[in-house]
């Protein structure tokens, strides 16, 4: 998990914790300075990082700031070798030296092969970065972007898609063919999951009659972690090992029962803590055969 500023120190966690909570061995996450006691606060689970810079503003600083980015992903690299899946954005801000950082090894984990997951901030990255939209074409591995309906909307006007065209039942997956076929899930009242020429899989199984902060974080962290044992099987040449659109479509269904179970006993006052309590039953229960 890369992601976690000063401000915003639950989305890393959310992501981390359902991650874990639905049965990943470990979770990392990589934070700046001032997050880490916070998140190591919320869970002695997590491994945390403080490896993200933060910039010192002025223009005598733009260059340390540049040379503390590239240290900082040096170092993170020197990490990779030990994920299955890196999920970059929840909870990274909009620092300038934390989000070159994030770019780096962004770029860094897509020539490496690790599953990518990019949410929340690491989708302004793609926005705002042709570099890193162009690693994704060449990527070695699977990519999954989760945007919701204003990151879907910046993504599409980013890869030059017409409103009527990306809007339309064939939107995803025009976008995801534009970024080499990664795995497009497009939150909403129905989740879009879309891959290329692939039939769209629309996930609307019933979920809470409320949405709250956090929900996409879990939702992201259980994507990172289904794509990722999806990945392995296939991998270790299992004939029946999904596809990375299903695993983050499998994803969806076990955020949204997840968060109905936390809606039926909490109601409006649910928040995604309730969530989290719930995703790893929401697992377990639909795995069951029916």
């Amino acid at each position: 998990m890369l992601g976690g500023s000063v401000e915003y120190t639950g989305a890393p966690y959310f992501a981390a914790l359902s991650a874990l909570r639905c049965g990943a061995d470990l979770a990392h996450v990589f934070c700046c300075a001032s997050a880490a006691p916070v998140i190591k606060g919320y869970s002695p689970e997590l491994i945390v990082h403080p490896l993200l810079p933060v910039s010192n503003g002025g223009s005598e600083a733009e260059l340390s700031s540049a040379a503390a980015s590239a240290a900082a992903a040096e170092r993170i690299r020197e990490q990779l070798g030990r994920l299955d899946c890196l999920v970059v954005g929840p909870g990274l801000g909009r620092d300038a030296a934390a989000l070159e950082t994030a770019a780096r090894v962004a770029e860094m984990a897509l020539r490496t092969g690790l599953v990518l997951v990019l949410d929340g901030d690491g989708l302004h990255l793609l926005v705002s970065r042709p570099s890193l939209r162009q690693a994704c074409v060449d990527a070695a591995g699977p990519v999954v972007l989760t945007p919701n309906v204003n990151e879907y909307r910046r993504l599409a006007a980013a890869l030059g898609c017409e409103a009527e065209e990306a809007e339309g039942e064939a939107g995803p997956a025009a976008l995801s063919a534009r970024l080499g076929n990664a795995v497009l899930v497009r939150k909403g009242a129905v989740d879009v999951v879309a891959c290329g020429t692939a039939p769209a899989l629309l996930c609307d199984s019933p979920g809470s009659l409320r949405r709250c902060g956090g929900q996409g974080d879990v939702l992201a962290g259980v994507v990172g972690l289904f794509v990722a044992w999806a990945a392995q099987a296939r991998r270790a040449g299992e004939r029946q090992a999904p596809s990375a659109q299903m695993a983050a479509y499998a994803a969806c269904c076990v955020a949204r029962a997840a968060a109905k179970a936390a809606y039926g006993a909490k109601g409006r006052s649910m928040l995604a803590g309730d969530v989290l309590a719930e995703v790893g039953r929401a697992a377990v229960e639909l795995a069951k055969p029916r």
